[in-house]
């Protein structure tokens, strides 16, 4: 029974482990692809604004390298933020748990197998010694 009771708290704490995994994974994804969203639309008349703007200063060789610049920042910080997932207490606690019941139930699982291995002994000697008796 106690072994049956573990394996399924193993069971339920490795789902909400993989649940809370499984949300974190979806935000981040939103979020990047709101971000990819907002950046094409919006980059594209911020280049085409900021290059006009530039061109007659700086020509339009360096403008462009200027803006392909800012852009390489911009991408490189929102990239960071979409890769780095924020700790999560509750997902780590829930693989603490899978993992201590796993063990218990490793634990639990072994001592039936020596208690049974050790019952076809005594039974074995038992049976025996009976011959034994019998024969002497």
């Amino acid at each position: 029974m106690r072994s049956l009771r573990l394996a399924r708290g193993a069971a339920e704490a490795e789902i909400l482990r993989l649940r809370l995994l499984a949300r974190g994974l979806v935000r981040r994804g939103l979020i990047g692809g709101i971000a990819l969203v907002f950046a094409m639309g919006g980059l594209g008349l911020l280049h085409f604004a900021a290059w006009l703007a530039l061109l007659p200063r700086i020509g339009p060789v360096r403008a462009a390298l200027l803006l392909a610049g800012c852009d390489l920042l911009v991408a490189a910080a929102l990239g960071w933020r979409a890769r780095t997932p924020p700790p999560d207490r509750l997902a780590e606690q829930a693989l603490a748990l899978r993992q201590q019941a796993v063990s218990e139930l490793t634990r639990s699982l072994a001592m039936a197998g020596l208690m049974r291995g050790l019952f076809a002994l005594l039974r074995r000697m038992v049976a025996r010694g009976g011959d034994g008796a019998r024969r002497g």
